[in-house]
């Protein structure tokens, strides 16, 4: 529990104290920033903890729910680190819990979708720890296309997951198993088409650069 909250301070929390706003991470992502983490000397861990400070949510009964950092503190349970910084986003203990998931769903804290994309689920579905988030391989995916400049990182909530949701529409999970660079490079060019282009951190590709300063040459 958190005493005296006030937005503007920086809590560390015990990752046990934390309960998850989402039913799936990207595995390859935490297993990147796991491995991170374990060359880390103790004083750049530090640093680096500092640097990454997460949000989190007040709810019923003063439980603490993480709204963002969910690859990062998945990471550090796998890596045995045990605590994090954190932010108070809002409290809203005083809330009954309907109340409070109905909120949180408004304010779009949460992401009540499955490793396969089905849902949304019930907010009291929500898994209670982070070794019990699922891995979702489109998660990854787009993971992998942010680190090569394919889509930009976008501040909006759960936009990774917004891009996966489209990346499924085009690619098979059977596709992106199998044949992971053929899925990769189909990615790519589908993070440039123009029907992505709705999509938070969305880069227009060469084609779709031209055809825009095309249209722009032909405005009146």
């Amino acid at each position: 529990h958190l005493d005296n909250i006030s937005p503007s301070k920086t809590y560390r929390v015990h990752l046990d104290e934390l309960l998850p706003t989402q039913f799936a991470v990207g595995m390859g992502e935490v297993r990147y920033r796991e491995k991170e983490i374990e060359e880390m000397s103790h004083k750049k861990l530090l640093e680096y903890l500092e640097e990454k400070v997460t949000r989190v949510v007040i709810g019923p009964k003063g439980r603490i729910y993480l709204v963002d950092g969910h690859h990062l503190v998945t990471a550090l349970d796998s890596a045995g680190i045990k605590e994090v910084l954190v932010q108070v986003h809002a409290d809203w203990s005083e809330l009954s819990e309907t109340d409070f998931f109905d909120k949180m769903e408004k304010e779009k804290l949460m992401w009540l979708y499955d490793e396969n994309g089905k849902g949304p689920l019930s907010p009291r579905k929500l898994p209670k720890t982070f070794s019990q988030l699922k891995d979702d391989h489109f998660r990854s995916l787009v993971w992998k296309l942010i680190k090569k400049d394919a889509i930009a990182k976008a501040d909006v909530p759960f936009a990774e997951f917004k891009w996966g949701a489209y990346f499924r529409e085009h690619i098979s999970e059977e596709e992106l198993k199998s044949s992971p660079s053929r899925a990769l490079a189909m990615a790519q060019e589908l993070a440039h088409a123009p029907e992505a282009s709705n999509l938070p951190g969305y880069i227009p590709g060469k084609g779709c650069l031209a055809k825009e300063l095309e249209k722009l040459g032909n405005a009146p």
